[in-house]
């Protein structure tokens, strides 16, 4: 059982943001939302997840901004970064700022549901 932990996840297309909440709500989670860099910054000064699962592109805040302010602010939430782009070297640049994974879309559920867990127990 995944238990209740809280996962804020963070995408501005809706399609790709509402899978991933029901699959997390099916597997036992508590899913969060937000639209945009901004809506994840103003979800986190309610209540802080135990996971972020965030986008890299978004219009905006994007999802470098987002990360820079979790690692000031709440250093211990570990963090998985999404992205449609198959960039190496921005994967390698986010895991420096502190990210615990990278993963491309179109991801593999089973994959992300696998480093959810990973990332979770620290194991």
């Amino acid at each position: 059982m995944a238990g209740r932990h809280k996962i804020l996840v963070v995408d501005d297309e809706d399609r790709v943001r509402d899978l991933l909440t029901e699959h997390l709500l099916g597997l036992g989670y508590e899913p969060l939302a937000a639209r945009s860099g901004n809506d994840a910054v103003e979800s986190l000064k309610r209540q802080i997840p135990d996971l972020v699962l965030l986008d890299i592109s978004m219009p905006g805040m994007n999802g470098v901004d987002v990360l820079t302010f979790l690692r000031s602010k709440h250093p211990e939430i570990p963090v998985v970064m999404i992205s449609g782009l198959a960039d190496e070297g921005l994967a390698h640049a986010l895991l420096r700022l502190g990210a615990v994974a990278f993963v491309r879309k179109p991801f593999d559920l089973n994959e992300l549901e696998r480093l959810v867990a990973v990332a979770l127990t620290g194991r």
